[in-house]
């Protein structure tokens, strides 16, 4: 699994998601697990 019940990879954008250096995330995938984790 990951964190907290939560994959790595949601960590991974969050933290880039609250950075204040970043303006924009951007998440290119094939991975329907990533997909579904990335819309929230």
């Amino acid at each position: 699994m990951g964190i907290n019940n939560k994959s790595l990879i949601y960590w991974t954008i969050r933290a880039a998601c609250e950075c204040f250096y970043i303006d924009t995330v951007y998440v290119e995938t094939d991975s329907d697990r990533v997909r579904k984790t990335v819309i929230l």
